[in-house]
């Protein structure tokens, strides 16, 4: 879905003739696959530098090094030229998914995400934290770790009064209750102390404060303090204050890309393949697509509006590669969601409300600040694109 055309070099020459081709490959980030004889897995892996990493593996002295030396066992070297770690991880995912189908994910020690789903369909909504999504109008994330969603989902219920029980509730005034309702944290529908409307309205509370990062509450909370305080009547005042800060805590330190799957829009801007190139990996309601290719000089509102515009229009038409299976783009998200928020992250996150109307400038100003520091920084290729050098080792027999 994301790798490119690649490129074929085949390995059944004479030693010169195979020592030539190696020092023509280029110095610089790629995915790589070595092919072997029919029916044996290939060897797959992930480089800096494509040179180095083929003429290692492909060595033909007999010193020993850590990597397996594969030269003549090997029949084609095919690969993937990654102008940043974004694609570089993308491409590994496409190719290990082909290639390794059923065990690519513990080769690559990928986890999905994690998402706050919202369960509307309960007679009493409750929260719950899962790496399926649901319902993209009511689902929260991508957290990457388990942790970080239910820490988000503890401080952001203080805010509500929702129930935190997993269980199917049949309200009865006899029914024992928990420790949240006699804290007054929880509305009790278990002892039917509130009608049903007014539960859904809390729940729909909820909901607004997940789809506008807190907004409409803050404003709230921050009038309702100022108007106590007018009245004299501090005790009021402290106690909305003490709300607005669990609020801002609440959202403190929250990565990005966290926003209700349906309004999830944004690009990842990251290097291209030359100088004065960038990429922009457009993603819209939570599906990541390929990669648009764009200059520099003449990057404008309206060459940046066409371009996901075009995105947008294509993705909606079938037989086309966007088309990917719902497992396929959670994983896709996984690998953005990694990628956004580590120490080897070589681009820029750019969220928005409306694909309709992207925020131009502020993806060309992310679009130059990526390309500054990949060029006029002196970062090459060989310095930063993977973090490691993550390989697929093929099997015992290949």
């Amino acid at each position: 879905m994301f790798s490119p055309e690649p490129v074929r070099i085949s390995l059944r020459r004479e030693e010169a003739e195979l020592d030539a081709a190696l020092d023509a490959l280029p110095e610089q980030a790629s995915v790589f696959l070595l092919a072997f004889a029919e029916g044996q897995e290939p060897y797959l892996g992930r480089c800096a530098n494509l040179r180095r990493r083929a003429k290692r593996l492909l060595r033909a002295s007999e010193s020993p090094a850590r990597l397996p030396r594969l030269r003549g066992l090997a029949r084609e070297l095919v690969y993937w030229p990654a102008a940043s770690s974004l694609e570089a991880n993308l491409v590994l995912l496409d190719q290990a998914r082909s290639h390794f189908q059923g065990r690519y994910r513990s080769m690559l020690r990928l986890r999905l995400p994690f998402y706050l789903r919202l369960l509307t369909k309960n007679r009493f909504p409750r929260v719950m934290v899962s790496s399926q999504p649901g319902d993209p109008a009511s689902t929260f994330g991508p957290f990457l770790y388990r942790s970080q969603a239910e820490d988000f989902s503890g401080r952001a219920l203080d805010l509500f009064l929702l129930r935190r029980c997993d269980e199917e509730l049949e309200p009865a005034p006899k029914h024992p209750g928990c420790i949240y309702g006699e804290m007054k944290l929880c509305l009790r529908p278990c002892q039917a102390a509130v009608s049903d409307a007014r539960y859904r309205e809390e729940a729909d509370a909820f909901l607004r404060f997940l789809a506008d990062g807190g907004n409409f509450l803050r404003n709230h909370l921050e009038l309702q303090r100022e108007e106590a305080s007018v009245a004299l009547d501090f005790e009021a005042a402290a106690r909305a204050h003490k709300r607005l800060q669990k609020l801002n805590e609440c959202w403190q330190g929250l990565s990005s890309l966290c926003a209700l799957l349906v309004r999830l829009h944004g690009v990842a801007v990251t290097p291209g393949s030359r100088e004065g190139e960038v990429r922009l990996w457009p993603v819209l309601a939570a599906r990541l697509h390929p990669p648009v290719t764009l200059p520099l000089d003449g990057l404008g509102s309206r060459v940046i509006a066409a371009s996901l515009a075009e995105v947008t229009s294509l993705a909606g038409m079938p037989g086309r590669p966007l088309q990917a299976s719902p497992e396929t783009m959670q994983e896709a998200l996984a690998v953005l969601t990694k990628w956004a928020v580590s120490s080897w992250c070589d681009g820029e996150w750019v969220g928005f409300e409306d694909p309709a109307t992207p925020p131009s400038r502020k993806i060309s100003n992310a679009a130059r600040r990526v390309n500054a520091r990949r060029w006029e920084t002196g970062v090459t290729s060989e310095e930063g694109v993977a973090p490691d050098e993550t390989k697929v080792l093929p099997s015992d027999d290949g």
